[in-house]
């Protein structure tokens, strides 16, 4: 796992950044004119990113008597609490309430919404990371070897 070599988290794995530090990873990715160490930072972000955003929803999906395997995340305005649906549940046919709710199914849409319903705060942040990663495989107690096991490429059977 590559490590931060500069700045507040150097020593810190780019990995661990974006499960625990997801409103510094924002501001990284924004970071237009990146360039030297901040330039590999970032594309390292970006492919962990895109192993994060790969890997399936491993929960059942929320709608009543449903067994199916989730696909997706919705929340409510305000709140990093998800809840979870496979594509053949509506979920306001289970009751949600219409045009308070934000679907959330990559890291990027989980930032997005806390980012405009929350106002950006890092608690929300981190709580919606967290949650979404959870509901991805992330176990509840994190240590290195849990997130390098996430962010493998490698398959993992479900």
């Amino acid at each position: 796992m590559q490590t931060i070599t500069f700045g507040k988290y150097k020593g810190e794995t780019i990995a661990k950044l974006i499960l625990k530090e997801p409103g510094y990873v924002k501001w990284m990715l924004e970071e237009s004119d990146a360039s030297g160490p901040m330039a590999r930072v970032v594309a390292e972000v970006k492919r962990l990113i895109k192993v994060f955003d790969e890997k399936p929803l491993i929960v059942s999906c929320s709608g009543s008597r449903c067994q199916r395997r989730a696909t997706r995340c919705s929340a409510y305005r305000g709140s990093p609490d998800l809840l979870q649906w496979c594509d053949e549940c509506d979920m306001y046919d289970a009751g949600a309430v219409g045009g308070r709710l934000t679907e959330v199914r990559t890291y990027r849409d989980a930032l997005k919404h806390i980012e405009f319903t929350d106002n950006g705060t890092t608690t929300g942040y981190r709580d919606i990371i967290k949650s979404l990663a959870k509901r991805k495989g992330l176990p509840d107690r994190v240590g290195a070897k849990q997130i390098a096991d996430f962010f493998s490429d490698e398959p993992h059977a479900i």
